[in-house]
């Protein structure tokens, strides 16, 4: 009885212990001056709109640790060791991607989806020498669902490359340090470079909307560490009737700051796709390819 008790406690504790404790490499906001001076150093990809999954060598999970299900014909020879990337299809369509996730009806849609690397965890060397495990691997494993994202020298000038991506109605670009060893936290080794700036924060109120958004959403209040900041633009009509929970984390995009340190123009971007999307999706897949406006 006593063995029992403790390889349940052992079993708990392993589980838990591994989607707390593990630490993912997030991306610092771009610094445009430190990258000009040395622009060799670093390498490009584009930033894709999908959603962040870790792949640990046996099961998939979303950005804040729980686990996801795709189908058996998704993950087939996936790689024994770890992968990090984003779930992507296409650009525009991050709403249908969550819904593809999210909904165990859409299962067979998975195949629609690529998981796009841009990090193996955990392995020696460069960048490119833990993305080439990764690739050796895949020449010997037929893995048509795993995508290695690629990464470019940092050749023309930055402002010109993240305009060509913005042009083709894509979100920005990421910029790593070429020579950084693999890593955790956020550091300006690995930025994201965008038209806009943007963060998280946690819905705390809805506010009705007056006019044409009677009996909608017409904004809400969200918490952005010790900020509480209105946001009433880039909803969609789907959000306005059906928005999600309170205590639900969203990323909004704003440009700048006002000289009061406050987000300048915060606007609606997406729900964060490992957040709560019940109620947002319950709508029977309504608009579930309609981007935020």
């Amino acid at each position: 009885m006593i063995f029992i008790v403790l390889k349940i406690f052992f079993c708990l504790y392993f589980v838990f212990g591994f989607l707390a404790g593990r630490e993912l490499l997030l991306l610092a906001p771009c610094d445009e001056a430190l990258i000009a001076q040395n622009p060799h150093q670093y390498l490009w990809s584009e930033k894709l709109d999908g959603v962040r999954a870790y792949w640990d060598g046996k099961a998939l999970y979303t950005r804040s640790g729980k686990k996801l299900n795709p189908p058996a014909f998704f993950t087939q020879n996936f790689p024994p060791f770890a992968i990090d990337g984003e779930l992507w299809s296409k650009r525009g369509d991050f709403e249908n991607i969550v819904s593809i996730i999210k909904n165990k009806n859409r299962s067979m849609e998975w195949k629609n989806l690529r998981f796009h690397i841009f990090e193996v965890p955990h392995q020696q060397g460069d960048l490119i020498q833990r993305l080439s495990v990764l690739q050796d691997y895949l020449a010997n494993h037929y893995a048509p669902f795993i995508s290695i994202i690629p990464h470019s020298p940092l050749i023309s000038p930055l402002a010109s490359i993240l305009k060509q991506i913005i042009q083709e109605n894509g979100e920005g670009i990421v910029i790593r340090d070429k020579s950084a060893p693999y890593y955790t936290g956020r550091n300006k080794q690995a930025m994201k470079c965008k038209t806009y700036q943007d963060r998280e924060c946690k819905i705390t109120r809805f506010i009705q909307g007056k006019g044409k958004f009677e009996g909608m959403v017409g904004s809400f209040l969200c918490q952005d560490g010790e900020k509480i900041i209105k946001i009433g633009s880039g909803m969609d009509e789907n959000f306005r009737k059906n928005p999600p929970s309170i205590g639900t984390i969203i990323t909004y995009k704003f440009f700048g700051h006002t000289n009061k340190g406050n987000p300048r123009f915060p606007t609606f971007l997406r729900i964060r796709s490992d957040s709560d999307f019940s109620t947002h999706f319950s709508n029977k897949g309504k608009n579930e390819n309609q981007t935020n406006d």
